[in-house]
């Protein structure tokens, strides 16, 4: 998949953070794959802004693993549940899982 139609699937599975923001035909009790990779020829301007937005994301992402982890002071085994009332129907691989940033197609290794 490519242009515009690629850009706009992962913008969407990006964003799906909560299991009522998924298809009725999809569980609710996994994680959905997200993409692989995200190929962009960036100007220097967007490039940076990029770099910028994501690492704005990947720090909220990491501050509300450490809360839900470390600072609320819930047990592991009490975690599933705690998160849950707070913040209904969230999937927190989706929520707490980076997005990863890199230079160069050709250092990407899927295997």
């Amino acid at each position: 998949m490519t242009g515009k139609a690629a850009l706009n699937l992962a913008l969407t599975n990006y964003n799906r953070l909560f299991i009522h923001d998924s298809p009725q035909h999809i569980s609710n009790k996994t994680a959905i794959r997200l993409p692989g990779a995200l190929c962009f020829n960036l100007s220097v301007e967007n490039d940076l802004g990029i770099k910028q937005q994501l690492e704005t994301i990947n720090k909220l992402k990491t501050e509300l693993k450490n809360i839900v982890t470390h600072q609320s002071g819930i047990k592991k085994e009490q975690r599933f549940e705690f998160i849950h009332q707070q913040l209904h129907g969230l999937i927190t691989l989706n929520a707490y899982r980076k997005i990863n940033y890199v230079e160069s197609p050709s250092s990407i290794n899927f295997g």
